[in-house]
């Protein structure tokens, strides 16, 4: 059954704050890298997207049919190799004229994070091996679009795996990430103005924009974002969500 959870969002706000206060990190200490995963095979933990954030991003991305800087600098940010920096044997490299034409790892397949980066998708383990993503979706969906509607750019991106539940059952697997924070059972109905609560098996299966909701306040909150708070500092889960 569906209902109103206003109660966890006020508690999920909470924690939130104080997530953004004492800069917690929700990335575990043993996580790893798993170079060019299809975005087609990671599965959402989300069952909304801000649509409008994602309309703008590609407005961004796409002039005149052809990629811009903004799509390249955004895509080797998420898969973790910001400013241009990577590692070559080893050996720390930058490239910044690569990082604002191309993606680094399809142009240097043997590049790799270097000790101090990490790509910008966490993903959990689940049953079956099957990918998880905790936060990205928007950068992964818009990504996707942009392959499937133009046939420009990338559609496959880096990921740090931060959890491996792949022993557990579906069912087991679906408490574990509600007791962990590390899914959002809730969606805006435009239709009630209220914010909703699901079942997990209803979650989408792809990083599809046609599979999401749109939450017009997930949207708004990346709109206001730079003039209240650095989201590069906010790393709880979902963040944005609830400051929307």
């Amino acid at each position: 059954m569906i209902k109103p959870r206003f109660s966890q969002i006020s508690a999920t706000v909470a924690g939130i704050a104080a997530a953004v206060a004492f800069g917690v990190v929700n990335v575990s200490a043993d996580s790893k890298t798993e170079y060019n995963v299809p975005i087609s095979t990671i599965h959402p933990t989300q069952a909304a997207v801000g649509k409008a954030q994602i309309a703008s991003k590609i407005s961004t991305y796409v002039e005149n049919g052809a990629l811009t800087k903004d799509y390249y600098n955004d895509f080797n940010d998420d898969n973790g190799y910001t400013n241009g920096l990577y590692s070559l044997d080893g050996v720390s490299q930058t490239d910044k004229t690569l990082y604002k034409t191309n993606s680094i790892q399809s142009a240097i397949p043997d590049a790799q994070l270097t000790s101090d980066s990490a790509a910008k998708v966490p993903v959990i383990k689940g049953p079956g091996g099957v990918l998880y993503a905790t936060d990205g979706h928007h950068g992964s969906t818009t990504y996707e679009f942009i392959k499937q509607q133009y046939n420009l750019g990338f559609d496959t991106i880096n990921v740090e795996v931060i959890d491996d539940y792949s022993s557990l059952s579906m069912a087991g697997f679906y408490k574990t990430l509600i007791a962990k924070n590390q899914v959002l059972p809730l969606a805006f109905n435009v239709k009630t103005g209220e914010y909703q609560s699901f079942s997990l098996d209803r979650l989408p299966t792809h990083m599809y924009a046609n599979e999401f909701v749109n939450d017009p306040f997930r949207s708004l909150a990346y709109f206001w974002r730079k003039s209240a708070i650095d989201k590069d500092n906010v790393t709880a889960n979902f963040a944005e969500f609830y400051l929307g």
